[in-house]
Parts: C-alpha cells; sequence; structure tokens
C-alpha cells in the first residue's frame, strides 16, 4: 500500500510527539549520607555559701555546674537519574526527636521536616544538604558540701568537725534521635532512606509512617 504524503507527515509528527513525552518508567537513585552533628556548648559555674550561725556555725557551701548543648544534624543528599528525559521529583524530610529528663528519653515525635522540589536534567544528578533545627540539651551538677563545726568544748574548740557532702545530676532537653528521607514520584513514594532499619520501614508503609509521626509504637 503506498502512502500519502499526508498519511507520512501524520505517521512522522506522532513519532516525534511521542519521542518528547516524558517516560513513565522512571530509573532515579537515592543516597543519603550523614554529615554529622555538631554543635557549640556553653558552660556555667557558680558557689553559693550559707553560713547558718543557728546551727553549730555550720557553713554550706552550693556549687553549680550547667553545660548546654546546641545539635544539629545534617544530611548529603545525592539524587541521580539514568533517563533520557528530565524528570521533577519531590524530596521529603523527617526528623525525630526525644525529650529527656533525668537521662530518661521521652516518646518519640516529629522535631522538624520539610519538601524540596528537584528538577532532575536528563542523566543527570542533584546534589544538596538538608540541616535539621538545632535542638539543645542541658546537663546539670549540684554539689552541696557542709562543715559540720560542733563547738562543744569550754575553751571554744571544736570537738566535732564532720564535712558531708550531696551531688545531684539533671538532664533536661531534646535529642534527635533519627531521620527519613523520601522521594516522590507521580505521587508515590519512589525510594526512602533512613537512618536506621525501623525509619526506613517505616518510611516505605504509610501506616507504619504515620503511627511513627504520631509518637505512637510502632509494630515491626
Amino acid at each position: 500500500m503506498k502512502l500519502t504524503p499526508i498519511c507520512i507527515s501524520l505517521f512522522l509528527g506522532a513519532t516525534t510527539l511521542m519521542a518528547q513525552q516524558p517516560s513513565t518508567v522512571h530509573n532515579l537513585t537515592l543516597d543519603v549520607e550523614n554529615q554529622g552533628a555538631g554543635g557549640a556548648s556553653k558552660s556555667t559555674n557558680g558557689t553559693t555559701q550559707n553560713n547558718n550561725n543557728n546551727n553549730n556555725n555550720n557553713t554550706t557551701y552550693t556549687t553549680t555546674s550547667s553545660q548546654t548543648h546546641n545539635h544539629a544534624t545534617t544530611l548529603g543528599v545525592t539524587i541521580r537519574s539514568l533517563d533520557k528525559v528530565q524528570d521533577q521529583v519531590k524530596v521529603e524530610w523527617w526528623f525525630f526527636g526525644r525529650k529527656m529528663q533525668n537521662y530518661r528519653p521521652g516518646k518519640e515525635t516529629v522535631f522538624d521536616s520539610g519538601t524540596k522540589e528537584v528538577t532532575l536534567a536528563p542523566t543527570g544528578s542533584s546534589v544538596f544538604t538538608i540541616t535539621s533545627k538545632v535542638a539543645q540539651t542541658t546537663r546539670s551538677t549540684q554539689t552541696t558540701t557542709t562543715n559540720n563545726n560542733n563547738n562543744n568544748n569550754r575553751n571554744g574548740r571544736n570537738t566535732n568537725n564532720n564535712v558531708t557532702t550531696n551531688t545531684t545530676e539533671t538532664q533536661s532537653g531534646t535529642e534527635i534521635s533519627g531521620w527519613v528521607v523520601r522521594i516522590w514520584v507521580d505521587g508515590k513514594i519512589y525510594e526512602a532512606k533512613g537512618s536506621e532499619f525501623k525509619y526506613e520501614d517505616a518510611a516505605k508503609d504509610p501506616d507504619k509512617f504515620a503511627q511513627l509521626k504520631a509518637g505512637k509504637e510502632v509494630q515491626w
């Protein structure tokens, strides 16, 4: 069958249009590297003295010291495309944290999160960093020292001089406990990375991830 010039033109036009359409099969990779959790620290110290004249001239010294540490987690993200057409992805990240009270961690909840739209050139890549907001923990130590000066001697000399010391330590603040990075393509989760298996596993399961974000116990 001989094709007319009009048929040939329509065929070539359709072929060109199909070649320009984005591929529905994506070929992407996601790599995430934890680049550290640095931050500044600040220390304070102080001593107070209390002379208790109504209690055998006892003297009490209270020394208080505290160290506050600010820390944030930075992630290096690399997304690569092996597709021969331009691609568009949405990057989503979540940082999780726990409230600390006297060295006992509370339940895990979302500490920080964010999203970013990324355009990938044909067979190209995108490299960027994500940094969480700053978390802060404070460790405090209080030491009380009491000199028990009992003047029972007629000459006014100390017949009993005992020293007692009591130290207490407390901790408060928030510690970053983990993170998740996910990429979305065409409204679906394409790939996910996490700081531990439990985060990565939950990130790929909508029900588990909803429980994790809500601070509920996730069944692994």
